[in-house]
């Protein structure tokens, strides 16, 4: 009779140890869970802060600020001096006032033109 009631004893002492464990793992799990959770958002916060500071510093670089009013502020200027579309001939002459090196194939002729500096 006392060897039963030490062995219900123990069994009981070791259900409540078990869901006790059971208890505990799972608390553990959910806060695990949050705490991953809670690094995603950090991860994202900092890699959203280097993209807002990397847009800072270009946006506060002296040369990227003249860069971006001379397009949108000089832009009618600039457009009218600028010819968006060439024909062969005017762009062949401005090849030539570029004084550039520039081996152009047309379509219609096979054989190559190089323009080259002439002295």
């Amino acid at each position: 009779m006392k060897t039963n009631l030490i062995g219900s004893l123990f069994l009981f002492l070791s259900l409540i140890l078990l869901i006790c464990c059971f208890q505990i793992f799972h608390e553990s799990r959910q806060l695990e869970k949050k705490i991953n959770l809670i690094n995603k958002k950090i991860f994202i916060t900092q890699e959203t802060n280097q993209v807002l500071l990397s847009e800072y510093a270009a946006h506060t670089n002296p040369n990227y600020i003249s860069q971006i009013s001379n397009i949108y502020l000089d832009y009618e200027q600039n457009n009218k001096e600028r010819i968006l579309i060439y024909s062969k001939n005017t762009f062949i002459n401005k090849i030539n006032s570029l004084n550039s090196f520039i081996p152009v194939v047309s379509k219609n002729d096979k054989k190559r033109i190089s323009f080259t500096q002439d002295n």
